[in-house]
């Protein structure tokens, strides 16, 4: 039985108080439940916060930071848990943990959807799809959509609708001082452009309003070839990205295959006629005959699935990414040269095509201000032995230095284990002094600061 008296370390009120203001339940160290509830996607991460109160609702989550606020305790939001920074816990504080508010629903013919900040894209994307409906998502379906949205959120539709936070409406945030705020173009327009790409630095998200668009089936899959080609396929892929059409999303990658042997891939979704999508994609098919290739007529919620397997959930991840104007012969070489050093099957190099869309929002637009450049370079230290943890961060990190000459300064939160302040300042850029600015007007204290953190101004 837990000691409802018992105070957290810093704290002046017992954790009885808060318990029995709570509907869902306070997880403690000791008990089944908490252990499972810390466990996030990237397994590097082993914090022990000192209570994860399950929130069922926005009551819960204003109780838990008005209690948090009230005695000094640190605070953290999880949503989905799949952020690689592993910001969704701490040591000895509070974790918000949405993960059970996970409800969806589809609103109208005006179609959108209001989702909740536990939902994962696996929950919403064949929801929507019921209706013919979709939104860009995380390409990997376990990923939560919350995290995903404030942080930008690239997927395969961004050429076509835009980034994730593109299309959110509307959402509602339970802000520092534990006023329930609904952010929109008309209510609090400020906050709803600093959640376009800001993170979690402004409040608890409750609940998001994102707008869906038709969607028909696609074309979509991947195709395999053996290292040795893959000079010949990433500058095929690399035309291609660079005169893709609206409609096409894809990636170039080095992988292991199951086997063990090197091998360079392309995964794509083509949104468009068929037919049409089959030239788009001619150029790969005429470097001939690939080891595999599943390019086929398919859902858009199957296409959502099509990397799940590269997203092993409790494995080891340290990843940096970095965007490139100009995807020169040097950089590729470069790139080329490290799949010979990738450490264990689950570590990739991933090249996206950044495009559409998504870069026809001008910077100032959204928080999210990298819409220049047609790609992204997203480099994924990931293995299972804790002994190779040295290793896997030694080469995320030792490939990131030698094609940082050929990054311009920008960074993407999402695909980053970020924390250092210059940075953070790479990833919002010329947007970071407004950010700042409504950090302050909503967060003065910096109590929402277990994330890529915004400073407020002092």
């Amino acid at each position: 039985m837990q000691d409802k008296t018992r105070l957290l370390p810093g704290a002046t009120a017992p954790i009885g108080e808060l318990d029995g203001r709570m509907w869902g339940p306070l997880l403690r160290p000791g008990e089944e439940r908490y252990e499972n509830a810390r466990r996030l996607y990237n397994g590097m991460i082993d914090r022990r916060p000192a209570l994860i109160a399950q929130c069922s609702d926005t009551d819960d989550v204003v109780h838990c930071v008005n209690f948090a606020r009230e005695n000094g305790i640190p605070l953290s939001v999880r949503g989905g848990g799949h952020g690689v920074a592993g910001n969704a816990l701490n040591d000895g504080g509070i974790v918000i943990d949405l993960s059970g508010m996970r409800e969806i629903r589809i609103d109208g013919p005006g179609s959108r959807a209001v989702i909740g900040p536990g939902a994962r894209w696996m929950d919403l994307d064949p929801v929507a799809m019921r209706h013919g409906l979709a939104t860009t998502g995380g390409r990997v379906s376990s990923t939560g959509v919350a995290g995903f949205t404030l942080g930008g959120g690239a997927g395969w539709l961004m050429g076509q609708f835009g980034l994730a936070c593109d299309n959110l409406r509307s959402a509602e945030v339970v802000t520092a001082s534990g006023e329930v705020v609904r952010a929109s173009d008309k209510e609090e327009p400020d906050l709803l452009w600093a959640l376009r790409g800001g993170g979690g630095n402004f409040g608890a998200v409750t609940s998001f309003e994102m707008d869906l668009h038709p969607i028909g089936p696609t074309l979509s899959g991947l195709m395999m070839w053996p290292r040795s080609m893959a000079p010949e396929v990433l500058s095929a892929f690399r035309d291609v990205a660079l005169d893709a059409p609206d409609e096409l999303g894809l990636v170039f990658a080095c992988v292991t295959t199951i086997d063990g042997s090197p091998a360079v891939t392309v995964t794509l979704c083509w949104t468009g006629d068929i037919g049409e999508g089959q030239k788009a994609i001619a150029p790969l098919r005429a470097l001939g005959r690939p080891k595999t290739d599943n390019v086929r007529i398919m859902d858009y919620d199957q296409v959502q699935s099509m990397l799940d397997h590269t997203g092993v959930w409790g494995s080891r991840n340290y990843w940096r990414s970095g965007f490139i104007p100009d995807l020169s012969m040097e950089a590729m070489e470069t790139i080329l040269r490290d799949t010979e050093r990738m450490p264990g099957r689950l570590s990739a190099i991933h090249l996206w095509c950044h495009h559409g869309a998504a870069n026809r929002v001008p910077e100032e637009a959204t928080a999210y201000p990298n819409r220049s450049y047609p790609f992204n370079l997203h480099i994924i230290g990931a293995w299972e032995d804790p002994a190779t943890d040295a290793e896997g961060v030694g080469w995320t990190k030792g490939l990131w230095e030698r094609m940082r000459p050929h990054f311009v300064d920008r960074a993407y939160v999402n695909f980053d284990n970020l924390g250092e302040t210059d940075r953070v300042r790479s990833a919002y850029g010329p947007n970071l002094e407004r950010l700042s600015s409504i950090k302050t007007r909503y967060d003065p204290d910096n109590m929402f600061r277990s994330n890529q953190n915004i400073a407020p101004r002092r």
